[in-house]
């Protein structure tokens, strides 16, 4: 922001200029007043905290008062109110993000000592001061409003929050006269840093809140000139001197007559008014207008009357050189003023002034979708466009949408399927779901407007599904207890609920478990145990399930590990302890035991195969019948 630097300079050229010039006191003997009274402007420069949000008020103009009693000769207490105009709170949900501006002031009471480098009298006082204050961080209600309805997280914990906080810094006094003078101060201020009523932390937080680091401080520096009332003071006469004056001899002069002077006719008044002029020269409808003129008086009177019209009709809100207005509407209007010496009833009229005054534009938008139709992990480029006029300023955007997200800001972004949630339990079956993506553009004078929702519609294809894999012993063929769990009652019921699809058993086998039987017959103990594990789920009796088995298909994978392993161990967070034979029991610590497993994945019809399934097939039916319901 320039306003502030060119306060921060300017102020400390003054007190430069103060603390070299040397002490200056009225002629005659000057009694101070013991009170004085200033109004200030300036501007105050906020810091931005080391956090990992950056957070920072923005830079803002100041104006406020101070009231000071002289107490000693250099000392005196002062206490000051000062406020901000804008200084909005302005931070990021987490770092990168777009920074989310949300609207607050700060207000300030302190009091303070004030030590003087010259003299209470002298003309110019440079001073210094350290002092306590009162700041109250103040959220105006529209930032809480706006808090409330930020997206995607709103904060309506947003509020105000009140530190104490030290003041330090100096500046210097110059009285014009015994009642009139002028100050500049240049001050930093440090407090604790404020919350305003959010979080300390992200932590449990969903991702895009707001929260306000914890500990930490604030800091700013301000800026500030304005004009001073003393109270009490005045000037004596100097000492009058009581020597006797100096005898000089006069001469007494011969008397002539001289003729009388004729006396010239007065000079005619000189009253009329210059022309008027607009600032600025043009503009909108409710924009703010200043119209001023100068009066060229010979008699210089000081008690003149002005009366301005506009299109014939009396502006009763001004009375004087100057008139402001924002109550123009679209279109030319006829501005005069008439001014009036009332001692004399002189009146002079200036040339009438024609102001063209445009209509406000509306602010409009629109949208646009390259795609309306996605599968699940494909974009869409998203575009809109903002009426930009010379009343708006430039535009900012915003997206809203209720499914996907939406990454990049401004004015075209990117659509992303690929966090789109559908229905688990339409897993197994082809599935649509729409997203509705609204922009909505906002202009440097506060108002918005919102774009036509783009839908977007997003497919999903039917999916696999795999089940944890049945875990054996070394050498084992037999499902135990905790496999036949996942088989009856996790794998059965999705099997019932979803007649279209087929089950797939992959089976493995460790490298180290043996191939030979003791007569040298081959053991196949991945296909021993994908067939034990098809007449458990399809068998119908005993504690068997009735699957389908004509839904089956199986596959030997051998020694081939190339699936990755899921754990389908008993006694976890998810799947009770079963009780087990010794034999059959598994330890967890048993790294070969993801070897020696049987996958199963649930397929829906007209789906491919997983990959690690190699060359599948229908289950062999006569020989898993034959197998009954394996103990």
């Amino acid at each position: 922001m320039n306003l502030p630097r060119k306060w921060v300079t300017a102020s400390c050229l003054g007190l430069l200029a103060a603390s070299l010039a040397p002490a200056q006191t009225s002629k005659g003997d000057f009694t101070p007043s013991k009170l004085e009274l200033d109004f200030f402007a300036g501007a105050e420069l906020f810091h931005k905290r080391p956090d990992p949000l950056h957070t920072k008020l923005l830079n803002s103009e100041l104006f406020g008062m101070h009231l000071t009693e002289n107490l000693w000769k250099y000392w005196s207490l002062e206490q000051s109110l000062s406020g901000t105009t804008l200084a909005d709170l302005t931070l990021a949900p987490f770092p990168g993000a777009q920074r989310v501006d949300l609207e607050q002031r700060v207000w300030k009471v302190g009091v303070n000592p004030v030590y003087h480098l010259t003299p209470i009298g002298s003309r110019l006082r440079p001073f210094l001061t350290i002092g306590y204050s009162q700041v109250f961080y103040h959220a105006t209600d529209d930032g809480k409003n706006y808090a409330k309805t930020l997206f995607p997280v709103p904060a309506p914990s947003f509020g105000s929050s009140n530190k104490p906080a030290l003041n330090y810094g100096g500046g210097f006094k110059y009285r014009f006269t015994n009642l009139v003078g002028m100050r500049m101060d240049v001050r930093g201020l440090w407090s604790g840093a404020p919350t305003w009523g959010l979080p300390n932390s992200s932590a449990g937080l969903p991702v895009g809140s707001l929260y306000i680091p914890k500990n930490g401080s604030m800091h700013g520096i301000e800026a500030s000139a304005g004009i001073v009332f003393n109270f009490g003071g005045r000037v004596s006469s100097p000492p009058m001197d009581t020597k006797p004056p100096k005898q000089v001899p006069v001469d007494v002069p011969t008397v002539r007559q001289e003729p009388t002077p004729v006396t010239a006719p007065a000079a005619p008044r000189v009253f009329e008014l210059s022309a008027i002029e607009a600032t600025p020269a043009s503009g909108y409808a409710g924009d703010a207008f200043t119209f001023s003129t100068r009066l060229n008086d010979s008699l210089k009177a000081s008690n003149i009357k002005y009366l301005w019209t506009v299109d014939g009709a009396e502006q009763s809100v001004a009375s004087g050189p100057e008139f402001r207005t924002t109550g123009l509407g679209a279109g030319t209007h006829q501005i005069k003023v008439t001014a009036t010496d009332p001692a004399t009833g002189t009146t002079a009229s200036s040339a009438p002034y024609s102001m063209t005054v445009a209509p406000i534009p509306p602010l409009t938008i629109t949208d646009a979708s390259d795609k309306s139709q996605l599968k699940v992990g494909e974009t869409a480029r998203l575009t809109a466009q903002g009426s930009e006029s010379a009343y708006s300023g430039p535009l900012t955007y915003a997206w809203r949408t209720n499914a996907g997200a939406v990454q990049g800001t401004g004015s075209s972004v990117t659509f992303v399927s690929s966090n789109v949630t559908f229905d688990p339990a339409n897993v197994f079956k082809p599935e649509t779901r729409t997203a509705t993506i609204t922009p909505t553009v906002t202009d440097t004078r506060g108002r918005t407007a919102t774009g036509s929702p783009l839908q977007i519609q997003i497919a999903k294809d039917p999916q696999a599904m795999r089940l944890d894999d049945l875990v054996f012993g070394r050498g084992s063929t037999r499902v135990n207890n905790c496999a036949k769990r996942i088989l009856i009652d996790e794998l059965q019921g999705l099997m019932t609920n979803n007649p279209d699809v087929e089950v797939l058993l992959i089976g493995h086998i460790d490298a180290a478990e043996p191939t030979k039987g003791p007569k040298g017959r081959l053991l196949h103990l991945d296909r021993q145990r994908v067939n034990n594990a098809a007449a458990v789920m399809t068998a119908g009796t005993g504690v068997c399930a009735k699957c389908d088995l004509n839904r089956v298909k199986v596959s030997y994978a051998g020694t081939d590990q190339t699936s990755e392993f899921r754990s389908g161990f008993c006694g976890t967070s998810t799947r009770q302890k079963s009780d087990e034979r010794k034999a059959d029991e598994i330890a967890a610590d048993d790294a070969a035991a993801k070897n020696r497993r049987v996958e199963i994945w649930i397929v829906p019809k007209g789906v491919a195969m997983p990959a690690g399934a190699k060359d599948p097939q229908p289950a062999p039916v006569k020989l898993i019948k034959a197998k009954g319901c394996p103990k």
